[in-house]
């Protein structure tokens, strides 16, 4: 995995655990595996919430409000997940 481009999160979080970067690491990899399920267990739970893809209109009701948070909420985590590379 030592190959593949950090993500601005991995690379972050392998220097403040003081992990190794571009070289091979074992626990750099289990650390980069934890945080891509971590992203995805995230949108997962979105998901399971209600939220989707493209959002549904609002219908000015606090319910239709919520499912706009969280539909926000799980573009937000998604685009991260897909496009948070160097």
């Amino acid at each position: 995995m030592h190959k593949i481009p950090l993500t601005n999160t991995e690379k972050t979080g392998l220097i403040a655990h003081g992990l190794d970067i571009g070289i091979p690491s074992q626990l750099s990899d289990a650390f980069r595996q934890g945080v891509a399920w971590g992203q995805k267990e995230i949108a997962l739970q979105l998901r399971k919430s209600g939220a989707t893809l493209p959002a549904p209109t609002p219908e000015g009701t606090i319910e239709s409000a919520i499912n706009s948070g969280l539909c926000i909420s799980l573009c937000v985590v998604e685009n991260f997940i897909n496009k948070d590379v160097n």
